[in-house]
């Protein structure tokens, strides 16, 4: 019995001598920060964009369009092409930025998932909307392109071919038209 009095750990008192703690709350997440740090940026809005106005707008928003094509997403990039057309009006900066190189990816891209068609289709739409697509796609997406046709000639689908030839001349694509002699 001395040897469990001689015991080096102290014992707790007994519960009705404990103080009780009155409830704190809980301590903030590391995430729910309302101040935004010092390396966040605001993204610009939709009505930042225009002549006259905050450039790094349409500076972003074109970045923005051009990865979507790279992509693949051609759809979406004339959405966000015709919605900054539509708020920057005849600005002819935004075309100028977009990403001949993204935008070709993309293209390339769409003639192998989804064909010439489609492809037709987005030339056409973004002709519509004031992007010349049609003369910023490079030597691989005018490859593709021109694979397709030949793809074309050997199944020996002519009327198809020649429904792309005058959608091609439409669209006023000389690049593509070389790449498939």
């Amino acid at each position: 019995m001395a040897l469990a009095m001689t015991s080096s750990s102290p014992q707790p008192p007994p519960p009705s001598h404990r103080r009780r703690r009155s409830p704190q709350p809980a301590a903030p997440t590391p995430n729910a920060n309302p101040k935004p740090g010092p390396r966040a940026k605001a993204l610009p809005l939709l009505s930042d964009v225009g002549v006259g106005r905050d450039p790094a707008a349409i500076k972003y928003y074109a970045r923005v369009a051009s990865n979507l094509a790279g992509a693949g997403r051609l759809r979406d990039f004339l959405l966000a092409a015709e919605g900054l057309r539509a708020a920057a009006g005849d600005d002819p900066s935004f075309a100028a930025r977009i990403s001949a190189r993204l935008l070709s990816r993309g293209v390339a891209a769409a003639v192998r998932d989804r064909g010439l068609p489609h492809v037709l289709e987005f030339l056409r739409d973004a002709e519509r909307v004031r992007v010349p697509a049609a003369e910023m796609i490079d030597a691989d997406a005018s490859d593709a392109v021109a694979a397709a046709c030949r793809m074309l000639l050997e199944e020996r689908r002519m009327a198809e071919y020649v429904e792309v030839v005058e959608a091609l001349a439409r669209n006023d694509a000389p690049n593509l038209f070389i790449s498939m002699l």
